[in-house]
Formats: C-alpha cells, sequence, structure tokens
C-alpha cells in the first residue's frame, strides 16, 4: 500500500507505519542507517 511513499521516506512512513503495525520499527533504524 505505501510501498512507494515507504521507498521514497523510508525513515518517517515506517516510523508513522510502525506505529500503527508495530512490525516494521526495527527497519525504521536500519533503513536511515542505511541510507
Amino acid at each position: 500500500k505505501d510501498d512507494t511513499l515507504f521507498a521514497k521516506i523510508d525513515g518517517y512512513v515506517t516510523f508513522e507505519w510502525a506505529k500503527k503495525n508495530r512490525k516494521r520499527v526495527s527497519v525504521y533504524p536500519e533503513k536511515v542507517n542505511g541510507s
């Protein structure tokens, strides 16, 4: 669904998305750090 936004702003989108799903919260720092 938000894969496009997720890819564009992985940091912010992941943060909000993780808060709702509480699943990709680990990907938030991982993606930002890798980027």
